[in-house]
């Protein structure tokens, strides 16, 4: 999950919905769960209208201009039409909410226009989407999965950005051929057809270049799988009896040979909103801190909104559910992770455990706590520096607009956090004389978190891989804090955990575990059968 699932969904309620069907075999790696949530988003509250035009740069109108309507919680269009010979446009019927707009044609690089809201009964009018500009071509041919060409599909460009709604679409001709020309950066690129399934590529490069795309009939897909392998399964698959903690662990017995001695148990998911992966975690969590030995679990949240959390199990001090719904993510603000907080405290309250288990974030997408933590330390040990820092890093304080200021003022911010991290390693001795050794750690830690943030949001285009490396960076460095010897258990979506490149992420947080703990480091990953999910 991104900032943008934050600025599109926000927060929500804790919200829970009764299983159709109760988990009844999962698979180590592939966990095949029969049901999910039934916690859809809710239908909007009216329609409205959208008009515009579409011109090129000097004003001139474009017709026949491919116009899509994408709502900002989405990553498709939910209306397409073409312009007028005068470049006009329209859209009715639109449901309430914010929504972005993208245009392409031939030859001409696609334009965007975004942060708009639809009301309800109204009409917003005069909009223009401007085409051209710096661009890249992609083209090539969609096939079936037999190589036949395929008029008709439709072709996504997703662009991987800080805004909303900016998938750009053009559709293929009768020789399944298509042709478009995007402004610079880093897309998803997806073909899609009624009666197939959607394949995806990732393109990281902005250079012209050829991409043919090859989509499954769904009727082959949904074909009875090969005998071998339905027998692989049944002999190596391991059975589980329900997903649900406090059940004991007679049928988990055999993941302990799966595990071994890895330090790093990542847990993955394939949806954020999935009640069976959020409870087998929380179970895994049970087994593998009462018979493994693992002292930590940590997950895809912000590093110093997740130390309240941490607080609460240690100590007991705070409120468990305002301390979950104060990690921002509506993801994790669920009663399924609140339940397992609750199991975390009173395993740790028990003095027969001499080890307690600690709770970390080991994301970095917000600064707003980790700015004012590093600016009260330094006040307490470096005054006089704590003042230039404090009004150095102040454009971080909202991470979402930054990248709307000017080059040289980013520039200026990334410097003086680097003078901020250079300050600690350079004074240390100095700061834990006036503090402690942990008080410097966890404060150094805070202003690290800050520099990812400015990475994160300085960095376009390249995000998702500054966010990878750095939630990797992050989960070193607990294991380091914790001590020789500790075994974490890590929980975040599956395009995180997993090894290789993928559609949602160049090169994932699990690559780089991969790289530097080699079997220490342990992928599950989590599929879902069929059922319905919270997105």
């Amino acid at each position: 999950m991104t900032a943008d699932s934050l600025g599109r969904l926000g927060t929500t309620q804790m919200e829970i919905s009764s299983t159709k069907r109760l988990l009844s075999h999962c698979v180590i790696i592939c966990l095949l769960l029969a049901s999910c949530p039934a916690l859809g988003a809710a239908p909007a509250a009216g329609v409205g209208s959208i008009s515009g035009t579409v011109l090129e740069l000097d004003g001139k109108p474009v017709p026949g201009a491919l116009v899509a309507a994408v709502p900002g919680q989405m990553d498709h269009p939910t209306a397409t039409t073409l312009s007028n010979a005068d470049g006009t446009f329209r859209f009715e019927g639109l449901a309430s909410g914010g929504y972005g707009l993208t245009a392409t044609a031939p030859g001409k690089t696609a334009g965007y226009l975004g942060d708009l809201a639809v009301v309800q009964d109204k009409e917003m009018r005069g909009l223009q989407i401007l085409l051209g500009g710096n661009g890249f071509t992609i083209h090539g041919t969609v096939r079936d999965d037999e190589g036949n060409p395929l008029g008709g599909a439709v072709v996504l460009a997703g662009r991987q950005s800080d805004v909303y709604g900016d998938v750009f679409q053009v559709n293929t001709d009768q020789q399944g051929i298509y042709s478009v020309k995007l402004p610079l950066a880093a897309y998803t690129v997806s073909a899609l057809r009624p009666g197939y399934e959607v394949n995806s590529r990732l393109v990281s490069t902005s250079k012209d270049q050829t991409l043919d795309l090859q989509i499954l009939s769904i009727a082959k897909a949904t074909a009875p799988p090969p005998v071998e392998v339905v027998d692989w399964i049944r002999a190596n698959a391991i059975t589980i009896t329900t997903p649900e903690a406090g059940h004991g662990f007679s049928d988990m017995e055999p993941l302990k040979k799966v595990v071994g001695d890895a330090r790093i148990v990542a847990l993955g998911e394939a949806t954020h909103g999935t009640r069976e992966f959020f409870q087998f975690k929380h179970r895994m969590l049970e087994f593998l801190v009462s018979k493994m030995g693992f002292t930590v679990f940590a997950i895809e949240a912000n590093f110093p909104e997740s130390l309240a959390v941490n607080d609460y199990v240690l100590n007991g001090k705070g409120d468990p559910a305002k301390a979950l719904s104060g990690m921002y993510f509506w993801t994790w603000n669920t009663e399924e992770v609140l339940d397992m907080i609750h199991w975390i405290r009173k395993y740790n309250e028990d003095s027969a455990h001499l080890k307690k288990v600690k709770f970390y974030g080991f994301d970095m997408q917000f600064a707003q706590l980790a700015i004012p933590y590093v600016s009260n330390y330094l006040k307490r040990v470096d005054p006089d520096f704590a003042r230039k820092a404090e009004a150095a890093l102040r454009p971080l304080f909202r991470t979402l607009t930054y990248p709307k200021l000017s080059q040289e003022r980013r520039k200026a911010t990334a410097e003086a956090i680097a003078d901020v991290l250079k300050r600690f390693d350079e004074k240390r001795k100095e700061y834990v004389t006036r503090s402690s050794e942990e008080a410097w750690a966890m404060a150094r830690q805070h202003a690290v978190i800050i520099q990812q943030a400015e990475a994160f949001y300085g960095n376009g285009s390249s995000a998702d891989n500054v966010r990878d490396y750095a939630m990797a960076q992050n989960i070193r460095w607990i294991l380091d804090h914790e001590g020789p010897g500790t075994r974490m258990v890590a929980w975040a979506h599956n395009a995180h955990v997993s090894f290789s490149q993928n559609s949602l992420v160049p090169q994932p947080m699990g690559s780089w575990l991969k790289k530097e703990f080699g079997k220490d480091f342990l992928a599950v990953g989590f599929a879902f059968d069929q059922g319905s999910f919270q997105a």
